[in-house]
């Protein structure tokens, strides 16, 4: 026992080593566990890299402009409304589209929102949206008009999304 107390020192490089790997455990464990996946099918998404890299080159050569915007509920209890305007190269409005739209809280990316979206007036599309807390809020379009795909994706503050007043 007495050599043991006077080689103490030699169960730090032990100790460092155990710590090393139950962190290294740890740390795994928290990757790979989807309890905290902040982006679901990101293994997909990012196996189809080719797939975005395409998209990428199609929405530039088509040129299209996504403008989103997200109006604070108004006093009568209407929730946030979440409005894209949609424009080809030329400013002009694209009407008839399909258009899909996904919000995600930066701070909490689960909490993501799927909104359906329908054209209001010609080139506009809007959408209920639910979102109870300001914020930065990422909003994912998807545009699909005869044939042509524009996917797009924005970051917006929100700074009072039930628009209470002082």
């Amino acid at each position: 026992m007495r050599g043991l107390v006077a080689n103490r020192w030699a169960l730090f490089p032990v100790l460092m080593l155990a710590g090393s790997v139950l962190l290294g455990v740890v740390t795994v464990m928290a990757a790979v566990g989807s309890e905290g996946a902040a982006e679901p099918d990101y293994y997909r998404k990012g196996a189809a890299w080719d797939e975005h890299r395409a998209q990428l080159a199609a929405n530039g050569a088509l040129g299209w402009t996504l403008t989103p915007s997200i109006t604070p509920s108004d006093p009568s209890g209407l929730p946030p409304v979440v409005t894209l305007a949609v424009r080809d190269k030329h400013g002009v409005a694209i009407e008839g589209a399909e258009v899909d739209c996904e919000v995600v809280p930066i701070a909490a990316a689960e909490q993501r929102l799927v909104i359906p979206m329908r054209e209001t007036e010609p080139g506009s599309y809007a959408g209920a949206c639910p979102i109870r807390t300001a914020g930065w809020w990422e909003v994912r379009s998807r545009v699909v008009w005869r044939g042509k795909v524009y996917m797009d994706r924005v970051r917006r503050h929100v700074q009072d999304p039930m628009g209470k007043r002082p």
